[in-house]
């Protein structure tokens, strides 16, 4: 999958993102032939005007977000030395590496839902739209990665096993996640801390879950009291400002965001709809374009049938820990995507992720059995 990424944009669009970050590793790869030393240690230095803190949630001239694509193409110079430069190779070298976040949150999947075994093991590695779009030598194949990381061992601890190189293999995916996309690592946090808490508590999950996100969604639009570089409302607005001046065949009107309560309300609806339901049917004239309006409408219709073919035992399991992790962490991220991205195509690819969580949540929510019935299927 991850070839046929490279070969369809190279051949249907000229090239992408993939393509340039190709070209600047066999560039970095120069540097780490001619001086080893200088390749490894300046991705330690900062050369940005300002502090650390003050660019922490910057988009534009900021050490953070250069950060993202550094780690990225000095991976790849890497492995130009063994594949001699070859795109191809360096895909399959990306995937190698990648594949493990796919198996760990099969691992964990199946540790909290073994009877939906065989569905999750389609789901994670052959629900097609969500391989696709992780598979290109991009930052969604590493995002992947650290999430099935930092889930698998964090459940780890969730379970009791405090052991310390649990806690540093966590503490390593949030950071690395930060570095890759600083919003996941930061809706990590909330799902995780909801999580850990539910666990083993006599006080009913969603009730820990609706504490923890109300005090997240407080502390969110409060956040620019503690520090002004702090201003979250404000970084977000600013990241839909810097993505509405780019240009893209997959444009779409959004709402402007004011870094208030009121403009956020008031984007939700349009957010949400940006997310959960385009690209619409004929949206756009593209291959690509109409089997993202296909996936949409079978994830869509999936969701529905889970809710009407819902298991006897629901309520069990919509308040498991863990489902609602999922869920939250999930939302949380359509709704950022919602929010700051209004291009059609980058929504598809940036939500892929994240898709795959709300699948798993409304598939151990089905009743498989109401739904064979229904279908006449003996």
């Amino acid at each position: 999958m991850g070839c046929l990424y490279g070969y369809l944009f190279l051949t249907l669009y000229n090239g992408d993102d993939t393509w340039v970050y190709h070209e600047q590793g066999i560039r970095m790869k120069q540097q780490l032939i001619n001086d080893p030393w200088g390749f490894f240690t300046d991705i330690f230095q900062n050369g940005y005007p300002g502090s650390l803190m003050n660019s922490l949630f910057e988009t534009n001239n900021s050490y953070w977000k250069s950060l993202e694509y550094v780690v990225l193409i000095k991976m790849l110079a890497i492995f130009n030395v063994f594949s001699g430069g070859h795109y191809y190779v360096n895909v399959v070298l990306f995937s190698m590496l990648t594949f493990w976040g796919n198996y760990l949150l099969y691992k964990i999947f199946i540790k909290y839902f073994p009877d939906r075994r065989n569905i999750i093991l389609l789901l994670v590695f052959y629900f097609l739209p969500m391989v696709f779009w992780t598979s290109g030598i991009r930052k969604d194949g590493l995002i992947i990665l650290l999430i099935g990381i930092f889930f698998y061992y964090f459940s780890n601890i969730v379970d009791g096993k405090n052991r310390l190189r649990y806690w540093i293999i966590v503490l390593l995916s949030l950071l690395m996640s930060y570095i890759i996309r600083n919003y996941v690592a930061l809706s990590l946090m909330p799902a995780a801390v909801a999580w850990h808490l539910a666990s083993g508590s006599k006080i009913p999950s969603v009730r820990i879950f609706a504490a923890v996100y109300v005090t997240g969604i407080i502390l969110f639009f409060a956040s620019h009291y503690f520090h002004p570089s702090l201003d979250l409302p404000q970084k977000v607005a600013k990241r839909q400002s810097e993505f509405m001046a780019l240009e893209g065949g997959s444009y779409i009107s959004v709402e402007p965001l004011q870094p208030d309560f009121v403009s956020y309300l008031n984007m939700l609806p349009q957010g949400l709809l940006n997310t959960f339901l385009r690209p619409y049917i004929g949206e756009r004239n593209s291959y690509l374009y109409q089997g993202s309006a296909l996936e949409t409408l079978f994830c869509l219709l999936f969701f529905i049938t889970a809710i009407i073919l819902k298991r006897k035992d629901y309520k069990h399991w919509v308040t498991h820990p863990f489902m609602l992790a999922i869920f939250f962490f999930a939302l949380t991220n359509y709704l950022l995507i919602g929010f700051t991205v209004p291009f059609v195509g980058a929504i598809v690819r940036y939500k892929s992720v994240y898709e795959l969580m709300f699948l798993v949540f409304f598939c151990v929510l089905l009743d498989t059995g109401r739904l064979i019935k229904r279908a006449g299927i003996k």
